[in-house]
């Protein structure tokens, strides 16, 4: 390297003036719309699957009671309430076809098999005591029912 070179003055650098930052390019007012889109898109689908799962909240609303009943009076016939429930919420969400004729193990077997961890099957015994001599076997057992009732509304499909 020459020598005069690194000893040279080239004077002040020059920087350019800093851009300043503006909303009110076409970009951002793209970037805005499409985060409106994607905004309406969310709230719109969130309503409908509150509104598409009205009948599971009111479901679990008259599992509910139906157990503080049981707890209360120790009736029988909340067993039979509670699967009434669970029959017309299988109706409301399968089709009238394919759960409407079920009943007995058949039924059963479609429970366990439409919710996730749900045995209905172990608790046939109590259930068809309940149902047809309208007593109860095993109290525990009865609670069982129930609260299984209660899970398979909020874990089916």
């Amino acid at each position: 390297m020459e020598p005069e070179l690194d000893t040279m003055d080239l004077g002040p650098i020059f920087e350019p003036a800093p851009i300043e930052f503006q909303f009110d390019t076409l970009g951002w007012y793209v970037l805005g719309a499409i985060l409106l889109v994607v905004v309406v898109t969310m709230v719109f689908k969130g309503i409908r699957h509150y509104l598409k799962n009205a009948y599971r909240r009111e479901a679990q609303r008259m599992v509910q009671t139906i157990i503080k009943q049981f707890n209360n009076q120790k009736d029988p016939a909340c067993l039979n309430d509670a699967l009434v429930v669970l029959k017309g919420v299988a109706i409301t969400t399968y089709s009238r076809s394919q759960v409407a004729d079920l009943h007995g193990e058949q039924w059963m077997a479609f429970l366990d098999a439409k919710g996730k961890h749900i045995t209905f099957k172990k608790y046939s015994h109590t259930i068809k005591t309940a149902l047809y001599k309208n007593e109860i076997a095993n109290e525990s057992e009865a609670i069982g029912v129930l609260r299984m009732a209660l899970k398979w509304v909020k874990v089916h499909a």
